[in-house]
């Protein structure tokens, strides 16, 4: 039997982490788990949508938790990733498009109001 490969595999620690948060009762491990594992997976791939989106979730756990230092943490990771992605994008149109697409904006309007200007910059 194939296994999965990473970045697959961390794709599905991240799902059950965020049905895990808004259905605790359906999965047996905790939310930050998950998320910590899917992170894990993919520590090697260095930059990816993947590590913004699961470093951001578990930001968010770790406020939850009342721990705002390692949510500190995941937020300036989140910021310094997408940081880098939107500023490979010459055009400001496509820049602009990337921003709006998916779930970029609610999480860069959440990262602004957590973290000072200064903090996660390149």
């Amino acid at each position: 039997m194939n296994e999965l490969s990473p970045r697959l595999e961390a794709e599905i620690r991240y799902r059950l982490g965020i049905v895990a948060r808004e259905c605790p009762d359906l999965i047996g491990e905790k939310a930050l788990v998950c998320f910590r594992e899917g992170l894990a997976l993919i520590r090697d791939d260095h930059l990816s949508e993947l590590s913004w989106k699961i470093s951001f979730a578990l930001g968010e756990e770790y406020t939850r938790r009342g721990n705002s230092e390692k949510a500190r943490e995941h937020y300036r990771h989140t910021r310094l990733v997408l940081d880098y992605f939107i500023s490979k994008f010459s055009s400001d149109d496509l820049r602009a498009q990337y921003v709006r697409s998916g779930s970029r904006a609610p999480v860069i309007t959440a990262l602004e109001s957590c973290l000072p200007s200064a903090e996660g910059s390149p």
